[in-house]
């Protein structure tokens, strides 16, 4: 089967031009979501950060002793793995 490259070019590529400056990224991180509010868009990062982990430490327990998992944790890590959000 090949593949269609119009579809995928488009979730493979980037336009260079939609990326933005470094400046950007970090006048958006320290915003907040609403005028008003103290919580920053830098705080959902957090729980990203604990998602990445987790999976660091998943993956290094699975090397070392792949029995003594838990089967609701692989199944969780095996499908945030083939998400490819991490």
């Amino acid at each position: 089967m090949t593949k269609d490259k119009p579809i995928f070019g488009l979730r493979f590529g980037s336009n260079e031009k939609l990326l933005p400056s470094q400046e950007d990224l970090r006048a958006f991180l320290a915003a907040t979501y609403k005028e008003g509010t103290k919580k920053p868009h830098a705080d959902d990062l957090a729980e990203y950060d604990k998602l990445v982990r987790g999976m660091q430490d998943f993956e290094r327990r699975q090397a070392q002793d792949p029995g003594r998992l838990d089967f609701r944790e692989k199944l969780f890590y095996g499908v945030l793995g083939r998400t490819y959000f991490i």
